[in-house]
């Protein structure tokens, strides 16, 4: 059984810029996203809105994230 059927999703989708990211985290259809803006580069509250959105949808550790990124014309990855 993989991880994705064996634990709830939780989804990221990134907008990655230089001075800010924004982020947006839902757990499927229908649901409102969770949006969130942070610092570019900040690994630190990255990890901070991830915990949290966890938390709001209801989503363990141990719950699947998918992540999806748009970095505008040249593309930035982590």
């Amino acid at each position: 059984m993989n991880q994705a059927t064996s634990s709830p999703t939780l989804y990221l989708a990134f907008e990655l810029g230089q001075k800010q990211w924004r982020l947006g985290f839902t757990v499927g259809l229908g649901q409102p996203p969770r949006e969130r803006t942070i610092p570019a580069g900040n690994l630190t509250a990255l990890q901070r809105e991830i915990a949290l959105s966890r938390k709001r949808f209801g989503r363990t550790q141990q719950s699947y994230l998918a992540i999806g990124e748009i970095g505008g014309q040249r593309g930035l990855l982590l």
